[in-house]
């Protein structure tokens, strides 16, 4: 095999490998993002919902990929590959910014952004989360 079917074999791996670690970590986390983002009278429940939203980004990379598949035949691999990893900077750094349930709903009419980064996708949401009031 030459230097360049070794290094394609390198890169290839090494998606896998990140691939791989984005399952790991979520699953580590599931019980926390649960807890902080999806709150609910069961456990069950918020855990449910903290892998369906994981599933839902999980989906839509086939879309991305056929998406992203034809501007890079188009306007050229690099520039779209380039401009879909800035895409996915933004959404990382924008659920980081996302705030828990807890301190949205005691924000008065607060406007929360969720953003959801699937690899290749990225979908926004503006909520509008307004407090209710609970008797003591």
């Amino acid at each position: 095999m030459t230097t360049s079917g070794w290094r394609i074999v390198l890169l290839a791996s090494l998606g896998g490998t990140l691939e791989f670690y984005d399952f790991v970590i979520f699953g580590i986390f599931a019980r926390d993002i649960a807890d902080a983002l999806f709150p609910s009278g069961s456990p069950l429940v918020s855990l449910m919902a903290s892998f369906a939203a994981f599933a839902v980004g999980y989906l839509a990379r086939p879309i991305g990929g056929i998406v992203l598949g034809h501007f890079g035949d188009r306007y050229g691999r690099r520039p779209v590959f380039l401009g879909s990893i800035f895409v996915m900077s933004l959404a990382t750094a924008g659920m980081g910014l996302v705030p828990s349930y807890q301190r949205s709903v005691s924000l008065p009419r607060a406007a929360c952004w969720s953003c959801s980064a699937a690899h290749s996708s990225l979908i926004c949401a503006p909520v509008i989360v307004r407090p209710t009031l609970r008797p003591r």
